[in-house]
């Protein structure tokens, strides 16, 4: 068991702490860019290959010389004074908190809703990630760490290590496995047919160990997988937005990433499943095999986004989805009377994506983009596709290579 204490006078113990500093000035442009990017993961990645290590030694500064350093207000700690203890079951117990923050070398950055840390655990030389999640709903925080605790050890899911919350219970720390990540966009270019074929069912195992649990994730896109191609290891990671799935229960719709959003969330449709997932998913699938990301490409809002749906899928299905369940379109929605027919999918083959595609990624396709929630194909049956065939054997014999923590 982990356990950590963290302070904003951390430089005070004289460890080397090396921090994540971007090519532009963070303090002047962390506004703009938290605007522009509304998750923490999608500015932390995009500007991942653009960051510029900075090693400092900091065993006789304050806090305030290293941010006035790096230009940055708050680069270091989120809590004053504090101790953090192991939360287990979503319950702190502070006289377990025997090792802190000294036991990390730590280099990264910051986000919109968390601080995300690279560090290397001093005690066994292991490379981990540690997320430092800024006041949220308590609630919420102990859902991800018990969903976290839940999901350890399935296919493709990043590994839980061990998780803290601070005395005043408004920090809590994450503590999860590190993967050397490429930059989706580089790498997804770069793929063939076969790579595409072998994480995509990677990404499937991972969804289908989750629904098996009846987990539901709800953030599925490509900011939230990590891949380390040189070893073919993909993970499906921020789990922040997951939630247990219950057919008695409505959910928020306030959930998930406007391209990859399934259309029952994007109308407000709150008796929506476990299949929002399988909509993500197929969402990815149609961007890596078409090259074009995203595939449904809503610029500005829901109602464009739905839009750019139906000019695919056509409106007459659209329609009929909607009647069969007794959807009414929130006001917003009134302009969507456009009449459009349902596209085939090989009318999105180019010379960019020939290579990609074929009659089988279009049979899948044809069955989890479609607007019918209770009709789209589950992850346990999609594993099973033929489109999968030439890679299934490698795949499920391709090892989990998840870390052991040795403490």
């Amino acid at each position: 068991m982990i356990a950590l204490r963290f302070r904003t006078k951390l430089v005070s113990v004289g460890i080397v702490v090396l921090v994540a500093s971007l090519q532009w000035s963070i303090s002047s442009d962390r506004a703009a860019l938290a605007k522009a990017r509304p998750y923490w993961n999608e500015a932390f990645f995009d500007a991942y290959d653009a960051i510029e290590t900075q090693q400092l030694s900091i065993s006789s500064s304050s806090p305030n010389d290293i941010a006035e350093s790096l230009n940055i207000d708050d680069a270091i700690g989120v809590a004053s004074d504090v101790y953090a203890a192991p939360v287990v079951d979503g319950e702190s117990d502070i006289e377990d908190a025997d090792s802190d923050l000294d036991s990390y070398e730590i280099s990264w950055g910051e986000g919109e809703y968390a601080e995300v840390f690279k560090a290397t655990d001093l005690r066994n030389n292991q490379i981990c990630v540690i997320k430092v999640l800024k006041p949220v709903s308590m609630r919420a925080v102990k859902r991800e760490i018990k969903i976290l605790q839940h999901l350890s050890g399935g296919p493709n899911i990043v590994q839980y290590v061990d998780a803290a919350t601070d005395s005043t219970g408004n920090s809590t720390v994450i503590v999860t496995e590190h993967v050397n990540n490429t930059y989706y966009r580089t790498l997804y270019s770069a793929f063939n047919d076969t790579e595409v074929r072998f994480y995509t069912f990677q990404l499937l195992r991972a969804i289908e160990h989750a629904h098996s649990r009846n987990i539901m994730h709800r953030d599925i896109k490509p900011h939230n997988l990590l891949i380390e191609h040189e070893n073919r290891k993909l993970r499906l990671i921020d789990w922040g937005l997951s939630d247990y799935y219950d057919e008695d229960y409505a959910y928020t719709t306030s959930v998930g990433s406007r391209f990859w959003r399934a259309p029952e969330i994007l109308v407000d449709y709150e008796w929506y499943d476990l299949s929002s997932d399988m909509w993500s998913f197929g969402c990815m699938l149609a961007a890596l095999v078409f090259a074009s990301e995203p595939f449904f490409y809503g610029r500005y809002n829901d109602v464009n986004q739905l839009i750019k749906i139906a000019e695919v899928l056509g409106t007459r299905d659209l329609f009929d989805w909607l009647d069969e369940y007794e959807i009414i379109l929130p006001d917003t929605f009134s302009n969507v009377t456009s009449w459009y027919e349902r596209k085939s999918w090989p009318e999105f083959v180019n010379e960019r994506n020939r290579q990609r595609v074929n009659d089988d990624v279009f049979d899948l396709l044809s069955k989890i983009l479609i607007y019918d929630h209770k009709k789209r194909l589950s992850a346990r049956d999609a594993l099973s596709h033929p489109y999968f065939d030439p890679v299934r054997e490698e795949a499920l014999a391709h090892a989990n290579s998840v870390t052991k923590w040795l403490v």
